[in-house]
C-alpha cells in the first residue's frame, strides 16, 4: 500500500472518530433533559428596570438603561397617589431618604410627593415610564393590574392607548377571572400573565386553558425554585397552544440556562438574553 493510501485510510478513521465523539456528546448534552422550546429566544424582563449607573428602581432612568442592557421588555409596579395618579413604586410607601420618614403615597398629591426624597431622585409617573419605554422601545409588564378598578382602570387605558396595546402585557395574581374579563374586553388580543403560583398544577393548568381564547395570548409566569423541570415536563403537554411558560426573578446565569431553552420570558434585576 502506498504512503497516499495510508495517509488517506488514517485521515477517514479520524473524520469518523470525532464525528462519532462529538455525536455521543451531543446526545449526553444535559439540554436533552429540557421541554421542546416554545420560540428560539425569549423576552428577557428587567424586574423594576435596570438598576445600574446608580438608576432608582421603577424609575424612568431605570428603564433607560434597560433597554440597553438587552431586555425587551421592563416589569413596573403602580400605585396612586392621593389625586388619582398613577406612579411607579413597588409599596404603597417608601422612605425618604433626606430625614427617613415614612411617606405614605396615597396621602399626597403627585405635587407633594416631588418634594420628597425618593431612594436619592424623585418617583416616576407610569406615564413618564410609558413615555421613554415608548421613545427606547421598551414595552411593560404591568403588575397588580387586578387592583385597578372604575376610574383608575379608564386611567392607565388612556395611557396605554398612547404607549400602544401591543406593548403591554397584564399581570394578575391567582384567580381573577372578572379582571381578566375586563381586559379582553379592552384588547382582545392582550397577553394575559398570570403570577403568584408557586408550583404548576392541575388547577392552573384548567384556569389557564379557561381563558385563553384564538387571539389573546397567556403567560404563567412561575417561580423557578418551586418549579422543578420534571413538575414542567408533566403539564407543559397539557397547555393550550397559545399559552407558554415564564419564570421570576432569576439572578443567577447558571439558573437562566437551565430554564431558558423552554421558556418564553425570563425576569431579572442583572440579566438579560443578550447578557448569555
Amino acid at each position: 500500500m502506498s504512503n497516499s493510501s495510508s495517509h488517506h485510510i488514517m485521515f477517514c478513521v479520524l473524520c469518523t472518530s470525532l464525528f462519532l465523539f462529538f455525536a455521543i456528546a451531543s446526545s449526553c448534552d444535559d439540554s436533552k433533559e429540557f421541554l421542546t422550546p416554545f420560540t428560539p429566544s425569549i423576552t428577557s424582563v428587567a424586574h423594576r428596570g435596570y438598576k445600574i449607573h446608580g438608576a432608582v428602581e421603577n424609575t424612568a432612568e431605570a428603564y433607560r438603561f434597560a433597554k440597553d442592557a438587552g431586555f425587551q421588555y421592563g416589569e413596573t409596579d403602580i400605585q396612586w397617589t392621593k389625586d388619582n395618579i398613577p406612579v411607579c413604586c413597588h409599596d404603597n410607601y417608601f422612605i425618604d431618604k433626606g430625614t427617613s420618614d415614612t411617606v405614605t403615597i396615597g396621602q399626597y398629591t403627585l405635587d407633594e410627593l416631588r418634594h420628597f426624597n425618593y431612594h436619592g431622585t424623585t418617583i416616576s409617573t407610569l406615564e413618564e415610564v410609558m413615555d421613554t419605554c415608548k421613545k427606547y422601545g421598551l414595552g411593560l409588564y404591568l403588575d397588580r393590574f387586578s387592583s385597578f378598578e372604575g376610574d383608575r382602570r379608564q386611567i392607565i387605558y388612556g395611557l396605554i392607548d398612547n404607549f400602544g396595546k401591543e406593548n403591554v402585557c397584564y399581570l394578575f395574581g391567582w384567580y381573577q377571572r372578572s379582571g381578566i374579563q375586563q381586559v379582553l374586553e379592552y384588547d382582545p388580543n392582550a397577553q394575559i400573565g398570570i403570577l403568584y403560583f408557586k408550583t404548576i398544577d392541575p388547577a392552573l393548568v384548567e384556569f389557564a386553558n379557561s381563558i385563553s381564547t384564538p387571539t389573546n395570548k397567556v403567560l404563567l409566569d412561575l417561580e423557578h425554585g418551586t418549579n422543578p423541570i420534571d413538575t414542567l415536563k408533566k403539564y407543559q403537554p397539557l397547555l393550550n397552544g397559545n399559552i407558554s411558560l415564564g419564570f421570576f426573578t432569576i439572578n443567577n446565569k447558571r439558573t437562566f440556562m437551565k430554564y431558558l431553552p423552554y421558556a418564553t420570558s425570563i425576569t431579572s434585576d442583572q440579566i438579560s438574553e443578550k447578557m448569555m
